[in-house]
C-alpha cells in the first residue's frame, strides 16, 4: 500500500516536472509541488507512521483546504551537497553586507578613541571605499570583516545541518508510536540547540577577537595599552555570545512560539524573530563592546579603583546613544537582512536538492519499497510541528 501511495506521488511529480519544461510551473515548484501533493491540511493523506508492513488504505482525496503559500522539504540524503552550499550561501551573503559593517565598525573605534566623530568616520570610510574599490577588498578592513562572518555563518549553517540530518535518521529508526520516543526527540532537539550555539559562538568569539584587537590597534589611541588586556578580550567575547544567541538559536525558538500561539504564517515569524531579536540584544552588546574598547585605550593605572570606575561610568554614559544606534545600524544588515537572506538561499538550495533527489527516485528501479518509504519520511518531515 505504501508503494502504491509512492507511485501516485511520483507520477503527479513526474507530470508536473514536465509540465515546467513546456514552461507551465514557475522556476523552482518544488516548494509549491510539495505543498499541492501533501500539504498540512492534506489533499492526499500520507503519514509519516506508514511501513512496508502495516496495513493501511489507500491515499484518500479530500476537500482541498487553504495551506500555506510557501512549503518547503528540508531534508535530504546528500549530506556532502547541503554542507557545500551552506557554505557558499554563507560566504556570498556576507561578501554583500561586509562593506557596511566595516564602515560602523571602523566608526566605532575612533568615535571611542576620540579621533573622529562617527559620521565623520563613516563619511571617510564610504569615500575611500568608493574612490578605491580594489584597494579596499584587498585590505585587512575588510578581509578581517568577511573572515569573521563568513565563519560565523558557515559555521550555524553547517552545524544545523548536522543536526538536521542526525535528528532525521535518528527519527526513522525509531517507531513513531512509541511514547519514549517523543522524549528522546526533545532531549535530542536540546542538545542540538545548545551544539549549534557552543560551536557558532567560539568560531565567532575567536574570530571577533582576532578582528576587534586587529581593528584597535589600526585605529586606536596612540596612547593605548601595547597589548589588548584580558578584560577587553572577556567583554568583547561576552558580547559575541549574546549576539550569535539572538541572531541563530533564539529566532527559531521565537518562530516556534509565534507559530503556535499566534498561528502565524512560518516565514513571517522566522522574519519577525530574525530581524528583532538582534537589535533588541544591542542595548546590552553596545555598551559592552564600548567598554571593551575603554579598557584598552585608556587603561587608568594612574587611579584608584573607585575614581576608575566612576570614570568609566561617566564614559558609558556619554557614549550610550550613538553606540547603541550605531550597532543597531550595523546589526540590521549583519544578522537580520544577512539572516533572513541566508535563510531564504539556503532553502531554495534545499528544494533544488529535493527536486534532484525525487527525479532520481522516479529513475530507479531498485527496492522499490525501500525507497518508497524513504520518500514518505522525506515528505513527511517537512510537516512535522517542529518544521524540521
Amino acid at each position: 500500500h505504501v508503494r502504491h501511495s509512492v507511485r501516485f506521488l511520483l507520477i503527479i511529480t513526474s507530470a508536473s516536472l514536465q509540465n515546467k519544461q513546456h514552461g507551465s510551473l514557475p522556476s523552482n515548484p518544488v516548494g509549491k509541488l510539495t505543498a499541492s501533493v501533501v500539504p498540512n491540511d492534506s489533499n492526499i493523506a500520507i503519514s509519516s507512521r506508514l511501513s512496508v508492513n502495516s496495513e493501511c488504505e489507500p491515499p484518500k482525496i479530500r476537500k482541498k483546504m487553504a495551506y500555506p503559500k510557501k512549503t518547503r522539504l528540508f531534508v535530504s540524503s546528500n549530506l556532502g551537497e547541503k554542507i557545500i552550499g551552506d557554505i557558499g550561501i554563507a560566504c556570498g551573503v556576507t561578501f554583500t553586507i561586509v562593506p557596511f559593517l566595516t564602515i560602523v565598525d571602523k566608526a566605532i573605534v575612533q568615535s571611542a578613541a576620540g579621533s573622529h566623530s562617527m559620521m565623520a568616520s563613516g563619511m571617510e570610510s564610504a569615500k575611500n571605499i568608493v574612490r578605491n574599490p580594489g584597494g579596499y577588498l584587498k585590505s585587512p578592513l575588510f578581509l578581517l570583516m568577511w573572515g569573521t562572518y563568513a565563519a560565523t555563518y558557515s559555521t550555524a549553517n553547517s552545524l544545523k545541518t548536522l543536526m538536521e540530518h542526525r535528528e532525521y535518521h535518528y527519527k526513522a529508526k525509531i517507531p513513531a508510536q512509541d511514547s519514549s520516543s517523543t522524549k528522546s526527540s526533545t532531549s535530542a532537539s536540546s542538545q542540538s540547540k545548545i551544539a549549534i550555539f557552543l560551536g557558532t559562538s567560539v568560531v565567532n568569539s575567536g574570530a571577533s577577537l582576532m578582528k576587534d584587537q586587529a581593528y584597535a590597534r589600526m585605529f586606536g589611541t596612540a596612547g593605548a595599552a601595547t597589548s589588548v588586556p584580558f578584560v577587553s578580550m572577556g567583554l568583547w567575547a561576552t558580547r559575541d555570545f549574546m549576539v550569535v544567541g539572538s541572531s541563530f538559536i533564539l529566532p527559531d525558538i521565537m518562530s516556534k512560539y509565534l507559530q503556535e500561539e499566534y498561528n502565524m504564517h512560518r516565514g513571517d515569524a522566522q522574519k519577525l524573530s530574525q530581524l528583532s531579536l538582534p537589535v533588541a540584544t544591542q542595548f546590552l552588546a553596545g555598551p559592552i563592546q564600548l567598554l571593551g574598547l575603554d579598557f584598552y585605550n585608556r587603561p587608568l593605572t594612574n587611579m584608584s579603583f573607585g575614581n576608575a570606575v566612576a570614570d568609566r561610568v561617566r564614559f558609558l554614559a556619554k557614549g550610550f546613544v550613538s553606540v547603541v544606534t550605531a550597532r543597531i545600524i550595523r546589526i540590521a544588515p549583519g544578522y537580520g537582512i544577512g539572516g533572513v537572506l541566508n535563510t531564504q538561499y539556503r532553502d531554495a538550495w534545499r528544494d533544488q536538492l529535493i527536486q534532484k533527489e525525487i527525479v532520481k527516485q522516479m529513475e530507479t528501479q531498485d527496492d522499490e519499497d525501500a525507497n518508497a518509504q524513504r520518500l514518505v519520511r522525506l515528505v513527511a518531515s517537512r510537516h512535522s510541528p517542529k518544521g524540521a
